[in-house]
This record gives structure tokens, C-alpha cells and sequence, in this order.
């Protein structure tokens, strides 16, 4: 205890390591003759000082750096994550927010998708953060572009041996070569539908976000924030055909999204997108195949 109140009463002046008694009857003094000779402890501002160990590390490096994290999931792995994967991991909204606008504040700006990725947010079942996510990203479908006139969307004619398609009623309709269908447009390439990845990795939460108006909504924000992918960007056919971008129609294929829960095993996931979208087995119910004779 006598060392304990030996140090409440004392301090260490860090300039000259000069100990600076805090009971002048310990040092068996008069206080009333040298109280006014003490001389304020004078501190040096280290932020100030020309430090000779320093680091070339910036603050981009350091918003991209994985670190483990503790305690381990529960197979037994350690997670390794960047600091907005981190919030994303504990649904912390207001650090998301902060880490994002610093990296966007950056002397070199650091791109959000360099920093997570869809699938963390489905992972973990943050709708509320990939809402925020897509306002600042635009990513998680393709958004419509315009088309221009010499380009794939409206070529000028055919050269040489290039196949432009099937000779319909003397017109080339060379989607119905590609997709199958003429009216699945958009969810016919290799990159699984956003609402078909919540439904296979059982994101409910997310799954009842993607069946509202609020995606389209953020994408809107998201084009209102970035003039030049506005000027290029469809904007009737994105509110058009918002439901189809997302995965809730079905594929060429005719794949839903109730193949896509069915198929890994997600009955939450089959059960909440029948309740979204009972049409779902429409494209089941009502499809004519061939007749087949064994």
C-alpha cells in the first residue's frame, strides 16, 4: 500500500527523468519555502518529433490487409478478414459507414469491392448492409447500358462467316440462337443471380430485401452519385426489368430460384421464396415438354 500511494503522490518528468515529489514531507523539506522554485514538467509532442524508425505503409495497404480473428468459426478455421469485412461480420452499420467513406476519402481512393464482395454480406445475412453496399457500388447485377448503333447490340450486318443467328419471318434473331428464350435477356450468363446465391447460402433476410422495391432504389441512388454510368446506364429497362436482374424469373434452363435452394439443400431458403413469389412454380407447372417413347 506504501507503494501504491508513493506513486499516486509522485511523477516522472520524461525530459530530464527528474522525480518530482508529490508530499514535500517525504523529501523533509519546507513546502512553504520552495513551492514557488518548482518548474512545470515540460512534455514533448511526439507527433512532432523526427522519428527515425518509420514505416512505408499507407493507409490503403492497411484497409486491405486480412488479419486472423478470434475465436475460430466453428469447423475449426480462422477467419481471416480486412476491417470492413469485419464490420460485415459483426453488422456493425456505423463502422461500415465510417471505413467506407475513409477509403473513399483516401489520397488514393480504394474501390469498396476491393474491400468485400457480395458474398460476405449473404454470408453473414446483412441486408441492411448490402443495401448500403450496392448505393455505393452499383455491383450485384449487370445494369442495363443503351445501345448504340454499329456496336453488338445493333451490328450493321454480317461478315464473312459469322453465324448472326436463326432467320426468323426474314429477320436475324440472333437471341433466340444464344439465349433460348426471348424473353429471359439478362440471367442467361455464367454469373449466378444475386437472389439465387442468398437462396444457396440461406440469407432469408437478404432474400426478403431482394423482393422489395429497396434494390431498386439503391441502384438508382448508386446512378444518381455517378453522372457518367447514368448517361450510359438503361434506366427504363433497369425499373423495367429489375425483378429479372435479380434471379426472380426464370433461366433458359428454366432454373428458379427454388432449384437454386433445392440443389444445396436450403428448405428456409425454398420455403421464403415460394412465400415472396408463389409464381415461382408457374414455369413448373405449366411447362410442355415433348412426349417421349421408351
Amino acid at each position: 500500500m506504501n507503494q501504491v500511494r508513493w506513486l499516486r503522490s509522485s511523477f516522472v518528468n520524461i525530459v530530464d527523468n527528474t522525480l518530482f515529489a508529490g508530499s514535500s514531507d517525504e523529501e523533509g523539506s519546507d513546502s512553504g519555502d520552495h513551492s514557488d522554485d518548482r518548474e512545470e514538467p515540460k512534455f514533448i509532442d511526439l507527433d512532432r518529433q523526427d522519428m527515425q524508425v518509420r514505416f512505408d505503409v499507407g493507409p490503403e495497404k492497411l484497409l486491405k490487409t486480412s488479419i486472423a480473428r478470434l475465436p475460430v468459426t466453428e469447423k475449426g478455421q480462422v477467419a481471416h478478414l480486412s476491417p470492413l469485412e469485419e464490420t460485415i461480420h459483426d453488422g456493425d452499420f456505423e463502422a461500415f459507414i465510417q471505413i467506407a467513406g475513409l477509403a473513399t476519402k483516401l489520397p488514393k481512393p480504394v474501390a469498396l469491392t476491393d474491400l468485400a464482395s457480395e458474398e460476405v454480406f449473404l454470408r453473414k445475412d446483412r441486408a441492411k448492409l448490402l443495401d448500403e453496399y450496392i448505393r455505393r457500388t452499383g455491383k450485384g447485377i449487370d445494369i442495363p447500358q443503351k445501345k448504340k448503333k454499329g456496336t453488338e447490340d445493333e451490328p450493321e450486318g454480317p461478315k464473312g462467316k459469322e453465324y448472326w443467328g436463326l432467320n426468323v419471318r426474314g429477320k436475324k434473331r440472333r437471341d433466340l440462337a444464344s439465349k433460348g428464350d426471348p424473353n429471359a435477356r439478362y440471367n442467361n450468363g455464367s454469373k449466378i443471380p444475386l437472389v439465387w446465391d442468398a437462396a444457396r447460402l440461406g440469407a432469408l433476410d437478404i432474400l426478403g430485401y431482394l423482393s422489395t422495391d429497396r434494390p431498386l432504389a439503391a441502384y438508382q441512388h448508386y446512378l444518381s452519385a455517378n453522372p457518367k454510368e447514368a448517361r450510359e446506364a438503361d434506366l427504363p429497362t433497369l425499373e423495367s426489368s429489375i425483378s429479372e436482374l435479380l434471379g426472380w424469373s426464370a433461366n433458359p434452363s428454366n432454373g428458379t430460384v427454388l432449384s437454386a435452394a433445392a440443389r444445396d439443400g436450403k428448405l428456409d431458403s425454398f420455403k421464403k421464396s415460394l412465400e415472396l413469389n408463389p409464381t415461382l412454380l408457374e414455369p413448373y407447372l405449366h411447362k410442355k415438354y415433348p412426349a417421349r417413347i421408351f
